[in-house]
């Protein structure tokens, strides 16, 4: 901590040695972290550390914090004052001017250490990308040791990585690989959906207008974010969430859910507008299309190898052409 001279309320620099000044500044040197509440047995500095601490778990917003000055002297007043059969009695300056400066300044400090505090709360609690992919899968292995392979054009970002809680978002696709580990929960957030997990295999998505999981191996508990309504999976079985808003889930194959780890699309009885929807996941496009396409209903595979390949494969399909009609969009128009 920089060392700050300060002055008494004549205009005088206080001396190094002056207990008021020495006071002030093991305040701030507690309140920023540089002294442990274990290092110093003082019944101010507990005091300042409770009300820091129940400030903390007030959960302010940083743009709403105030800091009163009299409250946290109040507080402060109530804590030193002498009580009887008390041995260990705090006793400020004798100086009246003294102890309106050591009022003043232990104040700008704790107010100084509560924005700093609010601030990398505030900062603490923004999501932290760790990876995102471009036009290839990508895979990365978390600080738990468990792996995440990203489709392309995802990203994962971390919400808490702490002891008791590994907390993710999700935007686009991926397969996770968690290590068990029962001293910690696993979790992570995909649109409107909620995955919690002990040490499991699944795939989750957000693309198009519904999130969706599948269970490999393990147990997870799916959540719907917005109705609070959960359902627990078994290997074997996906669940999703709509654009109704409503959770299903069912048994399902698992290469409807991982092919595109083999760069290819597997359906079975899929409308158009769901296969267009991961082909806009896959390759980071816009497709439009009439509705009677969209509604039309598929099965097959699709090769994910090349975008024009892919895109030509699909038109044979739906007896009709993709024209390209902007960097990355593209119109289906059926033939007549």
């Amino acid at each position: 901590m920089p060392i700050i001279k300060l002055t008494d309320m004549t205009g005088n620099t206080l001396p190094e040695n002056d207990r008021d000044l020495q006071l002030a500044r093991r305040i701030g040197s507690y309140l920023v972290g540089e002294l442990k509440r274990a290092e110093e047995k003082d019944s101010l500095l507990d005091t300042l550390f409770e009300y820091k601490e129940s400030r903390k778990h007030a959960n302010r917003d940083l743009a709403d914090s105030e800091i009163h000055s009299d409250e946290i002297w109040e507080k402060i007043s109530k804590a030193t004052r002498p009580k009887e059969n008390t041995a260990n009695i705090y006793q400020l300056g004798r100086s009246a001017t003294n102890f309106k400066t050591v009022r003043a300044v232990a104040a700008s400090l704790l107010i100084a250490a509560f924005i700093g505090f609010a601030t990398y709360l505030y900062m603490s609690q923004q999501p932290q990308l760790i990876a995102s992919s471009s036009a290839s899968i990508q895979t990365l292995t978390l600080e738990d040791g468990s792996r995440v392979t990203l489709r392309p054009y995802s990203s994962l970002e971390a919400l808490n990585v702490s002891p008791g809680e590994h907390s993710y978002k999700l935007e686009g696709e991926a397969f996770f690989d968690v290590v068990q580990n029962s001293d910690r929960i696993f979790s992570v957030r995909a649109g409107n959906g909620k995955v919690r997990v002990l040490g499991t295999r699944f795939d989750l998505s957000n693309w198009g207008d519904q999130t969706q999981v599948y269970l490999e191996e393990g147990s997870i508990r799916f959540e719907n974010l917005d109705t609070e309504e959960s359902v627990t999976l078994s290997p074997g079985e996906a669940a999703e969430i709509g654009a109704d808003n409503l959770l299903n889930s069912k048994p399902a194959e698992i290469s409807e859910y991982t092919d595109w780890m083999n760069r290819e699309l597997t359906f079975r009885n899929k409308t158009a507008q769901y296969i267009f929807s991961e082909m806009e996941q896959e390759f980071n496009i816009s497709i439009t299309a009439p509705d009677s396409v969209l509604n039309a209903r598929l099965s097959g595979s699709l090769s994910l190898g090349n975008i024009d390949e892919s895109l030509e494969d699909l038109s044979l399909v739906l007896d009709g052409q993709f024209i390209k009609d902007g960097e990355n969009s593209y119109s289906f128009v059926p033939e007549r």
